[in-house]
């Protein structure tokens, strides 16, 4: 193989690996899923709701929908930690 050829595949793998790079970041870069309380409870992530479940007594599920309401307040006013709904 000639030095032509050889640094004419080096350019073509080097472009083709910053294209890659680069759709990576802006896949990275997208805002994360809102996520939504209702008022019984129900969490929506990205249009799907997940209910609470039906075997919790009226208090506990009173208790988890505040829970989740207060963690969406943190998360939302804290820049340098993350809370998880799991």
């Amino acid at each position: 193989m000639s030095l032509r050829t050889r640094v004419l595949l080096l350019l073509i793998a080097g472009a083709v690996g910053l294209a890659r790079y680069s759709l990576w970041q802006d896949q990275t870069k997208s805002p994360p899923p809102k996520v939504i309380v209702d008022a019984d409870g129900t969490v929506q992530v990205a249009a799907h709701p997940v209910p609470l479940s039906s075997f919790l007594s009226p208090e506990a599920k009173a208790y988890m929908t505040e829970h989740l309401k207060q963690i969406r307040i943190r998360r939302s006013s804290s820049k340098t930690r993350a809370y998880r709904v799991l």
